[in-house]
């Protein structure tokens, strides 16, 4: 348990971890270090180790010979840090028998203000019986993890080692709109991310986005940052997940916030999103040229499916981050991931074959079933005739009750659904493809989107089932009543 602000210094609340014959104590105070009173305490059975006031003292409890001799003076300074968390995790192994405690400070600087000669700051760890050690970690300016394992067998005494985030690097996901909200719920509920070794960590340009996931996901560790930088910085992958080009720019390249300015070494981006493939391939120049990793990943699938774990992720890019990630996140989102080759952009292409196709069925979809009302057959009837014949689709068997109901819920909204036909009709240019019958399509999805002032372009892309209503003169049409 972090105090709070305002309780007792003289006897802040531990932190009680027992392993085998070993009592570990850590106390701590939502500050770590401040100028009147720096306090950091490691206590076992046989003596307690306090820094105060510039002078370390050993209260011993027993007959234990062990002295702290050798350990650094404390150097004073003003508050520097702050303590968000402290997370802990034990493993235990047989063979040699043993236990390894993880102990990690999730720590957030403040200010700097130690004397000059330390350009670092430290936090004391102890280690009971014969290897008493002073470890120093050094802390940047922006949010960090310090860990301390302690490794106990039975052929030897304790020893302190001291490692930086990398031992709790979680699983990072930028973007919790309509997608995201049920790919990152995926990634918890199947054990993927949120957990003490591994946290989920997310940022949304929308903050009750998540705390939703939060309230959602009462039980798991979810950390939510205040810029994509953050969160990059504080896992080893990352996967966003945003709506359009335009949204996915400007959370990349925001300077000191965004997704970029996160990266260094070894640091993995998996971007989900639809995109122009000249926009991934900027990304993943950018993205490489400081040392990190890119995998475009974009989905076949809608809301439902990613609420289901049922997306087809269209992959291209780093091999061995798409091997890294295929079998445990891919696999919790989606239940088919594949692989187009190494070159960054080719993942994009397939989406936007699939994505047009689609359009181009639902609008082709649309207009029969139009037809069908307005010669006076049933149009549930009529579903059910093209369900039972060569041309039944999931897609039509879904989304057809809906239309005649005029139940457009967005799963997938009109307006993304029309960017992704406009690229795929701009890839079809350039490639000199014949594209008639999709561009029609993407036409007909264009005048959706731009009717009266955008009033379908946030329902679903079933709602271009109204334009074609509005686009027809028959009698049917004229008397149903638009949106």
């Amino acid at each position: 348990r972090i105090p709070k602000r305002g309780e007792k210094d003289e006897d802040p609340p531990p932190c009680i971890f027992v392993l085998s014959t070993t009592l570990l104590v850590l106390c701590c105070g939502l500050t770590i270090f401040e100028q009147k009173r720096p306090r950091i305490s490691i206590q076992s059975f046989a003596y307690t180790l306090t820094v105060e006031d510039g002078a370390l003292e050993e209260g011993d409890d027993s007959d234990d010979d062990d002295d702290a001799s050798g350990l650094l003076p404390w150097v004073g300074g003003r508050l520097f840090a702050t303590v968000d968390e402290v997370r802990v995790s034990v493993s235990q192994q047989t063979h040699p028998p043993s236990v390894r405690l993880t102990v990690a400070l999730i720590c957030r600087a403040v200010s700097i203000g130690f004397h000059p000669l330390i350009p670092r700051h430290f936090i004391l760890f102890l280690c009971r019986r014969h290897q008493h050690r002073l470890v120093k970690t050094f802390i940047s300016t922006t949010s960090t993890s310090i860990t301390t394992s302690l490794n106990m067998s039975s052929s030897s005494s304790a020893t302190a080692t001291t490692a930086a985030a990398t031992a709790t690097a979680g699983i990072g996901f930028i973007g919790l709109g309509i997608m995201g909200q049920g790919m990152v719920a995926r990634l918890v509920s199947q054990g993927v991310a949120g957990t003490d070794d591994k946290p989920l960590v997310v940022w949304n340009r929308t903050p009750t986005k998540c705390q939703e996931l939060v309230q959602q996901f009462p039980d798991a560790t979810i950390v939510i940052k205040e810029s994509p930088c953050d969160v990059v910085r504080a896992c080893d992958v990352t996967y966003s997940m945003l709506s359009t080009p335009e949204a996915s720019q400007v959370v990349f390249d925001a300077p000191d916030t965004g997704t970029l300015a996160g990266v260094g070494e070894g640091k993995c981006i998996v971007d989900c999103a639809t995109l122009a493939e000249t926009d991934m391939q900027r990304m993943e120049k950018a993205v490489t040229a400081k040392g990190g990793r890119f995998l475009e990943a974009p989905v076949s699938g809608s809301k439902g499916p990613a609420i289901q774990g049922s997306l087809i992720f269209l992959c291209a890019g780093d091999q061995t981050l798409f091997d890294q990630v295929k079998d445990n996140g891919l696999q919790a989102m989606g239940k088919a991931s594949h692989f187009f080759g190494t070159s960054v952009g080719a993942g994009t292409r397939a989406k936007l074959v699939v994505n047009s196709l689609m359009g181009t069925m639902l609008a082709a979809f649309g207009e029969g079933l139009a037809l069908a009302e307005s010669v006076g057959l049933d149009p549930n009837t009529m579903i059910q005739v093209i369900g039972q014949g060569a041309i039944a689709s999931p897609m039509y068997a879904l989304k057809g009750p809906k239309m005649v109901a005029q139940d457009h819920d967005p799963n997938f909204p009109l307006k993304h659904a029309h960017k992704d036909m406009a690229l795929a009709s701009e890839m079809a240019d350039k490639a000199g493809v014949e594209y008639s019958v999709m561009n029609a399509a993407e036409k007909l999805m264009k005048r959706a989107r731009e009717n009266d002032n955008g009033k379908l372009a946030d329902l679903d892309f079933s709602a271009v089932y109204e334009q074609i209503h509005i686009d027809s003169s028959s009698e049917f049409s004229d008397k149903r009543e638009t949106l």
